[in-house]
C-alpha cells in the first residue's frame, strides 16, 4: 500500500507549507495586536462604568477609578472640540468617531478632557494620547475625567 502524500507532486507540499506559515504568522500578529488594545479598551471599560445623578451630574468613583488617578496612561479615540478656535490645546477624547465634529451624542462617562502639550488643528482620525489622568467631581464642563500633559500622536485605523 502506498501512501497518498508520495503521489503529491513537491511543489504543492511546499505551497500547503508556505500558506501554513503565513496564516499561522498572520494569527500570531493578529493576537499580539488584541493584547496592545487590550489596554485601551479596559480603560475605556472602567471609564464607560462611572455612575452619576442625572439630575447634577456628579459621579460616584470607583475603586478602579481612584486606581487611575495621577497615572499616566495612554488611550486611543477620537477628538471632540471643546473650543471654537482653528488651533487649540484643548480638545476632548471619545472611544467612538462621530459623524459630526461638534454632534458627539455621548454622556460624560465617555468623554475625557485633554490638555494637551501643544496646540494642534482638529482631526476627524484615530489619535493616541499619553498623559496624567485626572477624576474630576466637580468639573465646569461636566465631565468626569481630564488628562494633563497630554501628548498625541495620529494613528492607523
Amino acid at each position: 500500500m502506498t501512501n497518498g502524500l508520495n503521489t503529491i507532486p513537491v511543489w504543492v507540499k511546499s505551497l500547503v507549507t508556505g500558506l501554513m506559515i503565513v496564516a499561522i504568522t498572520s494569527l500570531v500578529m493578529v493576537t499580539n495586536m488584541q493584547k496592545k488594545r487590550h489596554t485601551n479598551d479596559e480603560i475605556w471599560k472602567i471609564l464607560l462604568k462611572t455612575e452619576y445623578d442625572l439630575k447634577t451630574y456628579r459621579p460616584t468613583f470607583s475603586p478602579e477609578h481612584q486606581k487611575l488617578e495621577n497615572k499616566t496612561i495612554t488611550l486611543r479615540g477620537y477628538l471632540v472640540p471643546i473650543e471654537l478656535a482653528f488651533s487649540t490645546h484643548h480638545f476632548g477624547l471619545t472611544p467612538d468617531p462621530s459623524d459630526c465634529q461638534f454632534c458627539v451624542g455621548v454622556g460624560p462617562e465617555k468623554m475625557i478632557e485633554l490638555n494637551l502639550d501643544r496646540k494642534i488643528r482638529y482631526t476627524d482620525q484615530p489619535v493616541e494620547v499619553q498623559g496624567t489622568f485626572r477624576l474630576l467631581p466637580n468639573s465646569e464642563l461636566l465631565l468626569f475625567y481630564r488628562l494633563d500633559h497630554t501628548s498625541i500622536r495620529n494613528v492607523d485605523r
